[in-house]
């Protein structure tokens, strides 16, 4: 690092004194968005749940000596120059990195490992990626069904790629991911929903797992031991208690109604006295703001069947519902969403129309998108809304479509998929584990 002193000779009077700091860059970190590759010798060290041994483990100290010679040498380690940096400047530039660079740079040294590692620097990470304006650190997860036939793969795009039309490092365009290897290869897996970076999953064989797509890292949940026909789960974060929530409507062979839900903190599950009736309208609920949202309808003499959407906080643990947005006219289909910090509703109309209804004190209508010369207009059944971008962009899901629409001039980009998108899933690439709180 120089720091040098001087006066700026231009402008009238005096000249003013002028800093300028000249830092020397960590190697291959000079732009923020490049992928950095690890070296050779320690390809094997990113962080992956088949790769961390105990400390006292044979292999986990052959490697820290092979880091530690790597280190040693500064004629071949640019890394061993990052020593004489102050440990708030590299905290500072670390923090801002993709997860999946972090992981590898868990490798560089046991102090590196340490930091990245650390409660602080994973939420201190979470926040500035969860708050990234462009969503530079936020991918999807979804499927494509041909149908009758499914993939049993998740394909993953970065959003980027999306909205900017190139590949950041987080993922590229359209990249396949096995998730079902996780328990076994005949075992098919949906997502449920996401948070902080970590997915919840379900099976075909009534398993649940938590799991971070980025470090790959997953935890199979323990199991009610309850006998049902059907289960609607939702998952989030209770900020009061500090803990990761799975929330399961379990609908028993009994003809009962049970909820329960799973606290990562206890690994464990409690029934919750919720007078509960009606049907859910939703397999994978909505997480948004601490609380888990779903659509049920019943049947009343009065009015006949009624929808209203459903709310639970995952903090208080408190039940209530709420009525849907009053419309002028009632939609052919309808998908309940989130939007940020926002519950969302998708109203689809035969009248080649699509109306986005958000919800933070009231129900607005967010924005009106005509689908008139769209191909998939009448895919009305097949949508879903992703997310919203601060300049007013909605990326929503229309058949085999993914749509970018501009409010400002009325227009949409389409990016076509191989069939019909499903279980798609809007997440953050964060370093959150799914076994520690």
């Amino acid at each position: 690092m120089v720091v040098a002193n001087g006066t700026n000779a231009g402008g009238g009077g005096g000249g003013a004194l002028r800093s300028v700091i000249i830092i020397f860059p960590l190697p291959s970190l000079a732009s923020f968005s490049s992928p950095y590759s690890a070296p050779p010798q320690f390809s094997n060290f990113a962080m992956d749940s088949s790769s961390h041994e105990p400390e006292n483990h044979p292999n986990y100290l052959q490697k820290e000596n092979k880091i530690d010679q790597y280190l040693d040498g500064s004629n071949s380690n640019p890394f061993a120059r990052t020593r004489d940096l102050p440990i708030e400047l590299i905290n500072e530039i670390l923090v801002s990195l993709p997860a999946k660079s972090l992981g590898r740079f868990t490798c560089v040294s046991k102090s590196w490992l340490s930091l990245i590692s650390s409660p602080e620097f994973i939420k201190a990470h979470l926040a500035i990626a969860s708050g990234s304006d462009d969503f530079g650190h936020h991918c999807l997860i979804f499927r494509v069904y041909k149908f009758p036939n499914c993939d049993p793969h998740h394909r993953k795009y970065s959003v980027d790629s999306l909205f900017y039309g190139a590949s950041s490092e987080t993922a590229s365009p359209n990249e396949v991911i096995d998730v079902n290897h996780l328990l076994n290869p005949n075992a098919l897996v949906w997502p449920v929903s996401s948070c902080n970076g970590l997915v919840c999953m379900k099976t075909n064989n009534s398993v649940l797992l938590l799991f971070n797509p980025c470090t790959r890292k997953f935890k199979k949940l323990p199991q009610t031991g309850l006998e049902y026909r059907t289960a609607d789960f939702g998952f989030g974060y209770d900020k009061l208690n500090e803990d990761y929530k799975v929330f399961g409507i379990y609908h028993l062979i009994s003809s009962r109604t049970e909820i329960r839900v799973y606290s990562l903190k206890n690994n464990s599950w409690r029934n919750l006295k919720i007078r509960y009736r009606g049907i859910c309208r939703d397999t994978c609920l909505q997480y948004a703001c601490g609380n888990v949202f779903w659509r049920r309808s019943e049947f009343t003499q009065s009015n006949g069947v009624r929808d209203i959407i459903a709310r639970f906080d995952l903090g208080n643990e408190y039940y209530d519902e709420m009525d849907l947005p009053d419309t002028e006219s009632k939609p052919d289909h309808h998908k309940l969403g989130a939007l940020g910090d926002c519950i969302s509703l998708f109203y689809i109309y035969r009248s080649d129309r699509a109306d986005i209804w958000k919800m933070k004190d009231s129900w607005t209508k967010f924005v009106s998108i005509s689908l008139v010369d769209h191909p998939a207009k009448d895919s009305y059944f097949h949508t879903q809304v992703v997310c919203s971008l601060k300049n007013g962009e909605v990326l929503f899901v229309l058949g085999a479509y993914f749509l970018l629409y501009n409010p400002k001039t009325d227009t949409y980009k389409s990016y076509p998929q191989t069939g019909t998108i499903g279980n798609v899933m809007f997440y953050v690439e964060s370093l959150v584990s799914p076994n520690v709180v």
